[in-house]
């Protein structure tokens, strides 16, 4: 007798947890099927309000909080991946089940695309010596599959009017909330503890977020609230017209305050999409107000950011001093140091890479260093999908941005009014992402790759308001 107890006194606390796991998933499968948008607000909101840090650029590393990667050590996935793999399928069993259905998109074979692409990757390593797990990490290719997934819940559960409008008013109030932190911080705090130019280049600046992700939702969140701005109606009265400045002052604020170039430049991409949005007289206010009290204040802050880590050299070397070596662009060494280690890696396989567990030679170049010994990534959207599926997976990714742009230039002029800002609000960060896209790591964050997926779905979801027609996607 004495013995069963002290067995189940020893087998108590793992079964505990066992239970409270189960009964935590059976809960979470219901939830997700009787309030599935629900879910995905609470996702959503995890997504824009949830610092994305890394200890390589803390100043205390004990501080860092980066929820996108808990789990991993312990389920492999990270938490927020499963949450979003699990949602995914219990909306297809409840719209299965259900008869319901979303919105229709041509992105899908896109991402259909993808996934057999990833899949095959899977069936190659498990044939050979190469490791299934690493091809299924997020150095690999995961994360354009899991924007597949948000991209599809989104037309899948905002599929009405008052969806629609309730979730513009959702994303500008917690975009403001997060941009308001971003402000005090940088005011009474120091600014984000996350700084690469302090801690990595010496740099005493303070900055208001160094994430790009962060900048994102401010550009998302500033022409949002302009064209809202622009409009009359219910959604400008004297409140809320107020708030709509409030937040276009922060999100320039945000974004200029950044003090990265890669924002800068995604910043001038959003602006030329408004202008091009923007009919006479209106086109020239806007290019005015850009033209005298825009550009003057990016270059002063620039001139503030590079001059106080500059060495000398012309205008060029001092704006760009990790790719101008002696007033020659150099790629040996420097930012294209690991660019130049890739391409030389690939060589031959330039058809289809290395693959998603494919890794380029970096010990050979001292500027690579900081990789601290992992060359699964490069700092290139678009150098990391070559490295990892060659030219094949460069002309799936550039088909789906192709289709998507010749569906919003298609459709761009027949928006009707109620929804042209969140329309354009979507072409701006998208716009805007690209500049990170090419120069950064965008593809091994879940964060940055999910909230592109949700931007990447909101004209797709318009047009389908519009035509009354929804289809299964």
């Amino acid at each position: 007798m004495n013995e069963i107890v002290q067995w189940i006194a020893a087998w108590l606390p793992f079964g505990a947890i066992v239970g409270g796991i189960l009964m935590g998933l059976v809960i979470s499968f219901a939830s997700a099927l009787v309030w599935p948008r629900y879910l995905m607000l609470v996702f959503l909101a995890i997504f824009i309000l949830a610092p994305n840090e890394g200890t390589w650029a803390m100043r205390d590393v004990s501080a860092a909080l980066n929820v996108y990667e808990k789990g991993q050590r312990y389920f492999f996935f990270p938490i927020l991946q499963l949450y979003l793999w699990g949602l995914w399928l219990s909306v297809q069993l409840r719209f299965g089940v259900s008869g319901e259905r979303g919105f229709r998109s041509p992105l899908g074979i896109w991402f259909i695309a993808f996934a057999v692409l990833i899949v095959s990757h899977v069936i190659f390593a498990a044939a050979t010596d190469e490791s299934v797990l690493t091809t299924l990490s997020r150095s690999g290719l995961v994360n354009i599959l899991n924007m597949g997934i948000a991209f599809s819940l989104m037309l899948q559960l905002f599929v009405t009017d008052k969806n629609v409008e309730s979730l513009e008013r959702w994303f500008l109030i917690v975009f403001a909330g997060r941009m308001v932190w971003g402000a005090v911080r940088f005011v009474a705090l120091g600014g984000d503890p996350m700084n690469y130019y302090e801690v990595r280049s010496n740099i005493p600046v303070r900055i208001t977020f160094f994430d790009i992700n962060d900048n994102l939702l401010a550009c998302a969140a500033l022409f949002l609230a302009a064209w809202r701005l622009a409009q009359g109606g219910a959604w400008r009265g004297r409140v809320m017209q107020w708030f709509y400045v409030v937040v276009i002052v922060l999100g320039l604020f945000t974004i200029v305050l950044c003090f990265r170039r890669t924002m800068w430049a995604g910043l001038i991409l959003a602006t030329v999409v408004l202008l091009t949005s923007r009919h006479w007289p209106h086109r020239a206010a806007t290019a005015g107000a850009v033209a005298f009290l825009g550009i003057p204040a990016v270059l002063l802050v620039a001139f503030r950011r590079f001059s106080e880590g500059s060495h000398g050299g012309g205008l060029i070397a001092q704006l760009f001093p990790d790719v101008v070596q002696g007033g020659r662009l150099t790629y040996e060494t420097g930012r294209f140091a690991e660019l130049t280690a890739m391409f030389r890696t690939v060589g031959d396989n330039w058809l289809w890479g290395l693959g998603s567990w494919g890794e380029f030679a970096g010990r050979f170049y001292a500027d690579v260093a900081y990789h601290g010994g992992n060359y699964g990534y490069v700092h290139s959207g678009f150098g990391h999908i070559y490295m990892k599926a060659g030219l094949v997976g460069i002309a799936l990714f550039c088909g789906l941005l192709g289709t998507f742009v010749a569906f919003a230039i298609r459709h761009r002029n027949r928006i009707e009014a109620r929804f042209r800002p969140i329309f354009e609000m979507s072409l701006a960060a998208s716009v805007f992402s690209l500049a990170p896209f090419v120069g950064g790591t965008s593809v091994v964050e879940l964060r940055t790759m999910v909230l592109i997926g949700v931007f990447l779905s909101l004209p797709f979801m318009v047009v389908g308001l519009q035509s009354k027609e929804p289809a299964s996607p």
